[in-house]
């Protein structure tokens, strides 16, 4: 038998690796249940809200509940008021899915997506942080899908302000 050389398997093999495309799951995942990348799509989208108090924005990503069963125009009004001066800088803002529940037939039935934006800094001075909660999914009742509280925090003496409520 003819001692063959690996060349043309060695080429295959380093052909097979080029051609074949490494595509990261995770933009897939997050497609289909949001999670991180979405919380802080959403945190970036707050704090721009509030940099502009446009309320109506900011009113829309709350979930049919709260928008139904809190006045939100006073209610985000009397945070844009809370929040003492321009807001000149913050931290980069970031989320987190949060939690939720899945079950063997369904999937996932419920998903809580979270944000937070940190050192919020105005021209007064002062300083906030700012959180929130929402669901992604919530098989059970469609209309609790969206925010469903925003709490803004004054880091000076640990006061703080909340639009809309923790609801399950």
């Amino acid at each position: 038998m003819k001692n063959q050389k690996p060349l043309p398997l060695l080429i295959f093999l380093l052909l097979s690796i080029l051609l074949t495309g490494c595509r990261s799951s995770s933009y897939d995942a997050e497609a289909k249940y949001p999670g991180a990348l979405t919380a802080t799509k959403m945190s970036e989208d707050i704090i721009k809200y509030f940099e502009n108090k446009d309320i109506e924005s900011l009113k829309s990503m709350f979930c049919q509940t709260i928008q139904d069963t809190h006045n939100l125009d006073g209610q985000i009004a009397g945070a844009f008021e809370f929040i003492d001066g321009e807001i000149i800088s913050y931290d980069e803002p970031k989320g987190s899915r949060g939690g939720g529940e899945i079950t063997a037939e369904d999937g996932w039935v419920e998903m809580a997506l979270r944000g937070r934006i940190e050192n919020i800094i105005t021209d007064t001075e002062r300083k906030y942080r700012i959180i929130f909660h929402s669901y992604a999914i919530y098989k059970e009742d469609e209309n609790k899908v969206g925010i469903t509280y925003i709490n803004i925090v004054l880091y000076d003496n640990d006061v703080n302000f909340v639009i809309g409520e923790v609801i399950r």
